[in-house]
């Protein structure tokens, strides 16, 4: 069998959490194909690797039964939603060939610019925001405008919906410090630092003494990384990341394979 020469770098912070755990559990596979010996390993440097690993995969589990999270997105998006459509309303009515409904659009544009890019604010600030916007609308100087535009039922959805979100929020919020989820990132960063050492030190005892089980190990390794190189790209592709050149987006996976990566 022949020896391989060289060992493909992986992006690990650029992984999600559930690709980032896969990845890992299925380094640990196989590592527990052939005798450490025989991967120039030892006792002490493999024996943290599966409890850290455990510990992620019960974190994942966390926040994948977190639904409140899922309800939260979801909200999010349906007031994102209605503050598009009554910008969106705002705008259009300026030209508008009734002079009421053109006029009260007119008036509500600088209202509308103040509050535009709500949608783009972290959510916490955006629900605080939201509340804002609502209660200018509700002034004397706007709210008869609103109504003019027919607006008047969109923004009492949104405020029902803004309502729902706070209290979801400060309900899952109670719920974290009653039941904190684990150390996500510092157990992906040890993760990381024990998969750079045991990867390098099979890799570096391949090259030297090279065994039939450490050969097995670096192919199968290889194809793991470009596997999970590819379906990442995969994925960006889905998500639409297009560069001005007119490509696909991709991290540098061609760099120096001995450089740690979190």
């Amino acid at each position: 069998m022949a020896t391989t020469s060289t060992l493909p770098s992986i992006g690990l912070a650029k992984l999600s959490n559930t690709s980032y755990a896969a990845f890992m559990r299925a380094f640990s596979q196989l590592i527990q194909q052939a005798p450490l010996e025989k991967l120039g390993l030892k006792a002490d440097e493999w024996t943290p690797f599966w409890p850290t690993l455990a510990q992620l995969l019960d974190a994942n589990r966390q926040i994948r039964k977190d639904e409140l999270t899922t309800e939260l997105q979801e909200l999010d998006k349906q007031r994102d939603t209605l503050l598009s459509y009554v910008f969106s309303k705002i705008l259009n009515e300026t030209n508008a060939p009734e002079d009421a409904i053109k006029q009260a659009a007119e008036t509500l544009l600088a209202l509308r610019e103040l509050y535009l890019d709500l949608p783009k604010k972290a959510l916490r600030e955006e629900t605080i925001l939201i509340q804002g916007f609502l209660a200018d609308a509700e002034k004397a100087d706007f709210a008869a405008h609103f109504t003019t535009l027919g607006l008047s039922a969109a923004l009492t959805k949104i405020k029902t919906i803004n309502t729902e979100y706070e209290t979801k929020l400060a309900t899952r919020s109670a719920k974290q410090v009653e039941n904190p989820l684990l150390p996500i990132k510092k157990l992906r960063e040890s993760l990381s630092a024990s998969y750079q050492l045991l990867s390098m030190k099979a890799f570096a005892f391949n090259l030297i003494t090279p065994t039939s089980e450490s050969q097995t190990f670096i192919l199968r390794l290889n194809k793991l990384i470009e596997d999970t190189n590819l379906a990442r790209k995969q994925h960006k592709a889905q998500l639409g990341v297009w560069t001005e050149e007119g490509g696909w987006e991709e991290e540098n996976t061609s760099a120096n394979p001995w450089t740690p990566q979190t």
